[in-house]
């Protein structure tokens, strides 16, 4: 049995969002509610307090209400008396009707479920809105609902009394979406006043008509940005020949997304070759995502010796049963079977960034990644020119790159062209040589155009597929349009250099000359292949190699791609033959005391760095060779000279030697 103290010592319950409401039509005998737990289980006790008095009563329980059942009277023991018409002591029946119904949680996101109990004492029958409909009267009951917007439950019981006054009645509830952040809650319905009391609403509570027929209630929603607003209004507290007693509660649901990481296909791929590996993220929430972070995972077996966490692409908003596909670039080292996953929102650290409702299905399941041996990779690229006249021959070119983790061997390019007339065809096969990893060959063939019209041109590479690669089906470049002019076009462009010499290091600028109709964009070709110098009419190439070299430039509408001058690469450094040296002292025999003049110079000095020095000097010296061609250096020194000195200069491994002799002084007897 519980006693007063127990109560006094139990912590009271946060059930502020239930309301009592005495009947209408009773005496102003108003019951005076307390919320308490009895080992778990929640009392609600009321006690009478008089409209005339002092208003000092007791919390004497005349009836308690718990979640098991109704509490009798000695279950709550009053605790001495104050006046009015109920004293506070003793017990008795429950003078009033009550009523009361709460929710556990009262927040929540969507999709989840909460608790709603009720009971309810003195009345003849109750009743619960939102579809729940008839509960049964002077008795407990619960059940789980699960809203998916912020919802107001409300218990209406008839007591059998006659209605009297008005009190706030529960209306309805709207949603308002407005724009992030929220900076206040009173932005919506601000014609109609706001309801007297706590934020759990005014359901109940006596109201004067003629002074406020109708308030609200806005509840702010940060994570989603809305504000629900429920209305109340001043209304009779029963019908006709019966009174009410009602309760309202409120649960605040959350529209959140569940977002959901949805694996691609299989995926092969070589070692050291990248893959893009593809998947998806899938909103299966109530709420709309902002931009989120997103994630492939890639493992070997169990994760054991492979785990690497790669981003993929983010999603920069996602609404409610959207889609959308990510992907992400991943190059394996080793090869053999390997897994991946898509996991939504999820950076590279495993931190979700974006609240959701259940972060338990954010990663797909996983998908096989078969990585094979290194192999090359042989892909062709555009034809161009895609402009000639009739009667015109023009050079066809393409590029064939190795996009494969190793060398391509040798192997035979194919050109396939198309003629407008009956679809003719012509063919012709081009060398190609081994082509590096990531490395690229130019190819071309000639090709006389005999009739206007539309021609397709592409290149094939590997057509004799003499080279095992890691995938056979991208050889074939794109089909281009070759468009033939009905009437001949004289257009041409030529070509100069602003040197046709230049050394190692050095740069050489081209300039292409469109003349009667050739106009950009340009084609830059070197001889030994080299490409990416640009579509503009002027480029420039520096050199680290010496050698010859070439340079082509087509122009658009031109008939023929120009010849540019050829230009020469030498060394920035002597390399062949032997260096000459001189050194010389003027004069060479001197009388102690006096000065000689010591020049030197050096010329043809080989090596790349060279330098020359001079010893013997009083300060000693030091000096780099100049560039080539010349590859010299050189100076002079005045030296004073008490005794017979040598001076010796070298460079390149050579020396070369003066000596300046002393003539002895007269001596007399």
């Amino acid at each position: 049995m519980l006693t007063h103290s127990t109560l006094r010592s139990v912590v009271p319950l946060l059930l502020l969002a239930a309301s009592f409401i005495v009947a209408a039509g009773a005496m102003v005998v108003v019951p005076e509610t307390t919320y308490a737990q009895c080992g778990g289980i929640t009392l609600v006790c009321t006690s009478d307090r008089g409209s005339q008095g002092d208003g000092n009563f007791s919390h004497a329980t005349n009836g308690c209400l718990s979640g098991f059942g109704y509490i009798q009277q000695d279950q709550c023991d009053s605790g001495g008396g104050g006046g009015g018409d109920v004293g506070g002591g003793g017990g008795g029946e429950v003078s009033g009707p009550t009523a009361f119904i709460l929710i556990n949680p009262d927040s929540l996101v969507a999709g989840s479920s909460a608790e709603l109990s009720w009971g309810s004492s003195n009345v003849t029958s109750c009743s619960i809105n939102q579809g729940i409909g008839s509960v049964g009267a002077n008795t407990n009951g619960s059940r789980t609902v699960s809203p998916t917007v912020t919802t107001t439950y409300v218990l209406t019981c008839a007591t059998g009394e006659p209605p009297s006054g008005s009190v706030w009645q529960y209306q309805s509830s709207d949603i308002s979406d407005l724009s992030c952040p929220l900076t206040q809650n009173s932005s919506v319905y601000n014609n109609v006043p706001d309801c007297p009391g706590s934020a759990q609403g005014p359901q109940g509570q006596q109201c004067n008509p003629a002074a406020n027929d109708s308030c609200k209630i806005n509840y702010a929603n940060q994570s989603t940005c809305n504000i629900e607003t429920s209305l109340y209004t001043c209304s009779p507290s029963g019908s006709s020949g019966s009174g009410t007693v009602s309760s309202a509660v409120t649960v605040t649901v959350n529209q959140v997304p569940d977002l959901i990481g949805q694996v691609g296909g299989a995926a092969t791929t070589n070692a050291n070759q990248p893959v893009t590996l593809y998947g998806g993220v899938a909103n299966e929430g109530v709420g709309a995502a902002e931009y989120f972070p997103n994630l492939i995972q890639v493992c070997d077996t169990n994760c054991a010796t492979i785990n690497q966490t790669i981003a993929a692409t983010a999603a920069d908003s996602l609404a409610p049963e959207a889609w959308q596909q990510v992907s992400a670039s991943y190059t394996p080292s080793t090869q053999g079977q390997q897994f991946y996953r898509v996991c939504a929102n999820n950076n590279t650290s495993w931190v979700n960034v974006h609240t959701e409702s259940n972060y338990g299905n954010n990663c797909s399941g996983w998908q096989h990644l078969t990585v094979g041996t290194p192999a090359p990779d042989l892909t062709a690229g555009a034809i161009t020119p895609n402009t000639a006249s009739l009667g015109q021959t023009r050079t066809l070119s393409a590029t064939i790159t190795n996009v494969g983790a190793v060398a391509a061997g040798a192997s035979t390019g194919y050109f396939q062209l198309t003629a407008p007339v009956a679809k003719q065809s012509t063919n012709a096969s081009v060398s190609i040589p081994t082509i590096s990893p990531s490395g690229a060959t130019p190819a071309s063939f000639s090709y006389t155009f005999l009739t206007s019209g539309t021609y397709s041109v592409r290149l094939c590479a590997d057509w004799a597929n003499t080279v095992a690669e890691s995938n056979e089906g991208n050889n074939c470049g794109p089909w281009t349009d070759v468009s033939v002019s009905e009437t001949p076009v004289n257009s041409s462009v030529s070509c100069s250099v602003n040197t046709q010499s230049a050394l190692v290091g050095g740069s050489v600028t081209y300039t292409a000359s469109p003349v009667a109709g050739a106009t950009s964009p340009y084609s830059w070709l070197g001889s030994d292949g080299a490409t990416g110098f640009g579509s503009g009419s002027t480029v420039t190439r520096t050199f680290t190699g010496t050698g010859s070299y070439g340079m082509q430039v087509t122009a658009t509408n031109a008939a023929t791609p120009a010849q540019c001058p050829l230009v020469t690469v030498g060394a920035s450094w002597c390399t062949a033959g032997s260096p000459t040296l001189t050194i010389t002292a003027t004069p060479n025999r001197v009388r102690a005391g006096q000065s000689s003049v010591v020049t030197w110079s050096a010329s043809g000095v080989n090596g790349e760095g060279a330098s020359c020095t001079v010893t013997g000097l009083t300060t000693p010296w030091s000096s780099a060779v100049s560039a080539a061609p010349v590859c010299s250096a050189g100076s002079s020194a005045t030296e004073t000279i008490n005794t017979q000195r040598t001076f010796t200069l070298t460079c390149g491994g050579q020396s070369q030697s003066v000596t300046v002799n002393v003539i002895p002084g007269i001596i007399e007897f």
